[in-house]
């Protein structure tokens, strides 16, 4: 009858037949199933976020309809839930009204440098369709 000791041993045992702390375990003996469980491209899609903070929203509806044919994800936030929101949708721009921007600056700042984004300012909500696809060309960017 097997000791104890020699029992537990067994039960620790991976498929390769060595212990979990033996330096003769083969630590690419999980690539398989690794590659079989990796996400492929349809299933998760790269998108491009823009996050707009501290415009209207006749003014946010009008820059997403103006970048509807980039296909990106255009997301209007208050002021208040900035960090968060771009902690969770990591956005590539963020694009702030003068106002908002001019009155903490310091944070826009740390917030587009945590998840590397880029800051656009806009001037003013009432722009004309030639300064609205500048803005968008502007904004709407991967690079």
């Amino acid at each position: 009858m097997p000791s104890m000791s020699s029992t537990s041993a067994q039960q620790q045992r991976g498929p390769s037949g060595a212990l979990p702390d033996s330096p003769n375990r083969d630590p690419c003996s999980n690539l398989a199933s690794m590659a079989t469980r990796r996400r492929s491209y349809d299933t998760a899609p790269v998108r491009l976020v823009v996050l707009v903070v501290g415009v209207s929203d006749a003014f946010l509806e009008r820059f997403r309809m103006a970048a509807a044919p980039r296909r990106a994800d255009i997301l209007g936030c208050d002021e208040v839930n900035v960090r968060r929101t771009a902690q969770l949708r990591v956005p590539r721009t963020l694009l702030v009204a003068r106002e908002a921007y001019e009155r903490d600056r310091a944070a826009y700042d740390a917030v587009a440098s945590d998840v590397v984004a880029r800051t656009v300012i806009v001037e003013r909500e009432d722009l004309g369709d030639a300064e609205m696809d500048a803005l968008v060309r502007d904004a709407v960017r991967w690079a």
